[in-house]
């Protein structure tokens, strides 16, 4: 039988006659699909799926969302996940959108246009508090990384450059170290520091207290 019902169980089986759920298919050939489709193919229309643990109303949906720029034609659109939040009896709704992958691959969180691969539009929140997760990022090669040693809390950059472009009136980098043991900076080099004043009536370098300093500390040392 293509299709059969077990009255019993209240389970229906297409390609098997003996479902082991409400609804059970099984195919052959080493490709079984269930295909769910809008045929009036507009920008926007969808066909997914209603999850739901009542009865009453779903309040998660899986969908395809056609794009803007296909209807009529090849039907490439998004899939989108849906996840309405709000504590009531209405079904979710493609506006209550969490996520979506786009026909050309990218992820979106937070925006239903990602530009990138993985475009998040939030807050982001990698690792969690003192498991010794580690988190790379990787350049050109995989000695060439920017990784957050959890256990040692490094932010460390392996043959890279850190390179900070500030076209603003404002600081380019800016320490706030409270250590009374070890330097804001600390530095190891051949060429430890050079600094190019490029900018008429500044200074190249400049030292100063904003304390009161006992004694004959000196504010800078050369040895």
């Amino acid at each position: 039988d293509l299709m059969y019902i077990d009255s019993s169980t209240q389970r229906v089986g297409i390609g098997t006659s003996s479902p082991d759920n409400l609804l059970h298919i099984e195919g052959s050939g080493g490709s079984t699909y269930l295909r769910i489709v809008d045929i009036d193919s507009n920008a926007g229309d969808s066909a997914g799926i209603l999850l739901s643990s009542t009865i009453n109303y779903a309040k998660t949906l899986i969908a395809h969302v056609e794009d803007a720029n296909e209807a009529g034609s090849h039907a490439r659109g998004a899939l989108v996940f849906a996840l309405d939040a709000a504590a009531d009896t209405n079904d979710v709704a493609l506006t209550d959108e969490k996520m979506r992958i786009t026909y050309d691959g990218k992820v979106g969180i937070g925006t239903t246009a990602p530009v990138g691969l993985l475009d998040i539009q939030g807050s982001v929140r990698v690792g969690e508090d003192d498991t010794g997760y580690d988190v790379m990022f990787y350049g050109d090669a995989a000695s060439s990384n920017m990784t957050w040693d959890a256990s040692a809390d490094d932010l460390v950059l392996n043959d890279s450059r850190l390179y900070i472009d500030q076209d603003d009136d404002e600081r380019g980098i800016y320490i706030d170290c409270d250590s009374t043991t070890y330097y804001g900076i600390e530095m190891y080099a051949k060429y430890g520091l050079f600094i190019q004043q490029n900018i008429t009536n500044g200074r190249a370098a400049y030292f100063t207290r904003n304390i009161a300093e006992a004694g004959a500390a000196p504010l800078v040392s050369i040895v």
